[in-house]
């Protein structure tokens, strides 16, 4: 292994190689990846079907940067953290960015798992102000935030454009655990962007063991819930059999009950209770969900029995660790969000300057855009936080989302403009891009606009200006907001 190590390069490191971590990592090595991985429990079961997979491991804590360094950490293009202690996580993030001082090449990107939601917003807050590093990047995730969209992508809770105006219970969510309450912030977060407009509140049933208690915390952490939504609430102990009522109250409500999520903790309690909901619910068309950790054994059984029976109510499984463990998924992170946003955004503002993809290579869709103009786009997304702190600016997770998005002066916007800017043509000088008269040439790397900002023509510098002007809104996208430092 020693040897081995020696010489791989450009290869991905998983520190932990438990359920999450081998899901992971089996993923990569489908891939055609070379995968690393670091586990501190020698008797892990895992290990042996990672090395028939052909990946090399090392036995020992991946927060030791010596073992980071035997690993090939100054080499490799990717490390995830993924032990089941979020503080062993982070230590392997701080490691991984002292190390990479000593890169000679290329840029690291660490992948930290955070199990607690409102930690990971509060660290991928400070990720979004932390400054520009050409040579290593850090991404902090939550299996169950990532979950809650992944879930929502699979089984819609409600159709945007649809009419929603209904009396009736919108979503039933059961349980408020982690997942549960990422399900729940997810849903209305999208509510609020497609529907708010029309006049109406997101409609829930939230069915769990001391409900009160654990909706006057939310509210209280997230003071818009009670604004946007209609909410009946349901303790799990005394109201289970109440659902029925509420959903056949009114034979024209049963029309907007779509989807029903439970998401315990516990992969038996879930079961457990998707099976009362269908049961309950039989007599109506609702998609009932029930969240495991894994698509298999015996939530795989359970549905094959119930989906034999004739009713209306059907029953699916989402494998929670299936669907959020994945290369495309955890490497589609923060930045990769806002990098796209930032592209859609220039997009949008070509075609209404009158411009189209044929005339401006640049406008294609993300999927066929050339890898040099997607890296520009992430490095104009990791340089967000420099450009904050510079005007002693932060941002932090969105608490009050009906609250105006920020807005920089404008002599700071000018200031930040011409930094971006800046940012730019050292971009493209890095790339081997040079200036010459004329239009923009791709295949020789010359552009006229690598001058300094004075020099700049003015319809150029508004590019750079639309740039700052955009930050509160991407950053917005993302759960966050942009505030100033006192």
């Amino acid at each position: 292994n020693t040897f081995r190590l020696r010489k791989i390069h450009d290869h991905i490191i998983v520190c932990g190689l438990g359920e999450k971590g081998y899901h992971l990592a089996l993923g990569f090595v489908e891939q055609g990846e070379r995968v690393v991985g670091i586990e501190l429990d020698g008797d892990n079961s895992k290990l042996e079907l990672c090395r028939e997979l052909g990946i090399i491991i090392l036995t020992g804590n991946a927060a030791d940067t010596d073992n980071l360094k035997r690993v090939g950490v100054f080499r490799a293009r990717y490390l995830f953290s993924v032990c089941g202690d979020d503080g062993i996580n982070a230590m392997v993030g701080t490691c991984a960015r002292t190390l990479s001082l000593q890169r000679k090449k290329g840029r690291l990107t660490a992948y930290v798992h955070i199990m607690e939601p409102e930690f990971t917003e509060l660290l991928r807050g400070e990720e979004l102000s932390m400054l520009y590093d050409k040579k290593f990047s850090m991404e902090f995730f939550n299996i169950y935030e990532r979950g809650a969209h992944a879930l929502l992508s699979a089984y819609p809770a409600f159709p945007v454009q649809a009419d929603v105006k209904g009396t009736g219970s919108q979503v039933i969510i059961v349980g408020l655990d982690l997942l549960g309450t990422s399900l729940l912030l997810a849903l209305v977060r999208i509510w609020k962007i497609n529907c708010e407009g029309r006049g109406i509140k997101l409609k829930l049933v939230i069915v769990e063991h001391k409900i009160e208690k654990h909706w006057s915390k939310l509210v209280q952490n997230y003071s818009q819930l009670g604004k946007l939504t209609d909410v009946q609430l349901l303790d799990a102990d005394t109201d289970f059999a109440n659902l029925e009522q509420l959903v056949s109250a009114d034979e024209q409500d049963v029309k907007t009950v779509r989807c029903a999520y439970v998401c315990h903790d516990d992969e038996h309690q879930s079961l457990v209770d998707a099976l009362k909901i269908r049961r309950l619910l039989s007599g109506f068309k609702v998609q009932v969900v029930a969240c495991t950790n894994q698509e298999s054994g015996l939530g795989m059984q359970v549905s094959a029995v119930e989906n034999r029976q004739v009713a209306a109510s059907k029953l699916a499984f989402f494998g929670l660790i299936d669907n959020t463990c994945t290369p495309d998924l955890l490497l589609g992170g923060l930045y990769e969000i806002l990098a796209r946003a930032i592209h859609d955004a220039y997009v949008q503002g070509e075609r209404d300057k009158g411009q189209t993809p044929e005339t401006n290579p640049a406008m294609k869709p993300w999927g066929e855009l050339a890898n040099t103009l997607k890296s520009s786009n992430r490095d104009q997304a990791l340089h967000i936080g420099t450009k904050l702190q510079t005007v002693n600016c932060t941002v932090g997770p969105v608490k009050d989302w009906g609250r105006a998005l920020f807005e920089f002066p404008s002599d700071q916007l000018e200031f930040l403009a011409e930094m971006e800017h800046q940012r730019w043509v050292d971009e493209r000088k890095a790339d081997g891009w040079e200036y010459a008269e004329g239009e923009k040439n791709i295949e020789q790397k010359t552009s006229s606009h690598m001058v300094t900002w004075d020099k700049l023509e003015e319809k150029v510098k508004d590019y750079d200006r639309d740039v700052v002007r955009n930050i509160p809104s991407l950053v917005a996208q993302a759960g966050f907001e942009v505030y100033r430092l006192s």
